[in-house]
């Protein structure tokens, strides 16, 4: 079996590809990093080609970038008997949150009540309203605090400056077009769950502190740096005058038992049905107040860092999709 391989220089030294050489070689396969400024018909043949091109699609005013995804869907569109892991055109669900948030709203509405889960409410802004936020988020049901992200969801390093608003002045720092996402407390614990097709992996992560009533400033933080300690589950804010200080804040015993591993796998097949795609990655958390769990994020091809046995894991997924494909 030979598989071809594109990742971004900046995603490669991730993704450990020496190691995934050594696993492919236990099987008589052969992985060949694709070079997407060449011919790919000299580089073939393949059998199955996995690719993350969202750097790329997200560049769209490079001429190189966009010619290296015209060569690759050029090439996959010639041959449709290759394994095509994922498709380029379900990698452009992910470029933008918008188009992730819709598509989370339609598998919201997919859920059965019984698995205990939801998508946070949202609004896309195209621009400042001319009615304010007050009443333009009353309408779209988004209530304060509220959590704020550009549109575009990777490629720069804007679209992982993120901010926790309380109130309706603050949002008038933020450049349009941006995605405003009712914040929802749950005691600084994020459950990071790694697909690859229907295999799941479940990492525990910390996370932003519960916010409390009487705060106001906004809490502006990078979501690919370690969080500020203001945002730090021991950090309690200073309160106001006459304001009652909470005695704990997420203490240990807070602390939310993993989601039923069988509701995360019902929830990643949703997702993976619903956007076309193999290899993912979604944040999920539980919400402090009724234990609701609520899916924050999706992206696509994570770094997968930290999933035991990933490359084998990997190669067996690649083995099944193919073993499909001959049984058609």
């Amino acid at each position: 079996m030979r598989v071809g391989l594109y990742l971004s220089q900046a995603k490669l030294p991730k993704f450990e590809v020496e190691e995934f050489i050594r696993v492919l070689n236990e099987d008589n396969s052969k992985l060949i990093l694709l070079d997407l400024e060449s011919d790919l018909e000299a580089q073939g043949p393949f059998d199955v080609i996995v690719h993350k091109v969202t750097d790329e699609l997200v560049d769209s005013k490079n001429k190189n970038a966009e010619e290296k995804v015209k060569r690759l869907e050029s090439y996959l569109d010639k041959h449709p008997e290759i394994i095509d892991i994922d498709p380029v055109r379900n990698q452009r669900t992910v470029l933008d949150r918008g188009s992730m948030s819709l598509l989370l709203a339609k598998v919201n509405n997919l859920i059965p009540p019984h698995l205990n889960v939801r998508c946070p409410k949202f609004t896309i802004v195209d621009d400042h309203p001319k009615e304010g936020y007050h009443d333009f988020l009353k309408k779209e049901g988004v209530k304060f605090p509220v959590l704020c992200k550009t549109v575009q969801a990777c490629g720069s390093r804007k679209s992982h400056i993120m901010g926790i608003v309380f109130e309706e002045k603050s949002l008038l720092q933020f450049e349009p077009p941006i995605l405003i996402q009712e914040y929802i407390n749950h005691n600084a614990t994020l459950f990071k769950v790694f697909a690859i097709g229907d295999y799941i992996n479940v990492v525990r992560r910390k996370s932003i502190r519960n916010l409390l009533s009487y705060e106001t400033e906004p809490l502006i933080f990078d979501s690919q740096k370690p969080f500020p300690p203001n945002l730090s589950s021991d950090f309690v804010p200073s309160p106001p005058p006459n304001a009652q200080t909470p005695t704990t804040i997420d203490t240990p015993a807070s602390q939310p038992p993993d989601p039923p591993l069988e509701t995360l796998k019902e929830i990643s097949a949703m997702i993976r049905t619903s956007m076309g795609l193999t290899l993912l990655g979604f944040d999920v958390i539980t919400e402090k107040e009724t234990g609701t769990h609520a899916i924050v994020d999706i992206n696509y091809f994570p770094g997968y860092v930290g999933v035991p046995n990933f490359h084998h894991i990997l190669l067996n997924h690649i083995k099944e999709l193919l073993k499909h494909y001959k049984a058609k």
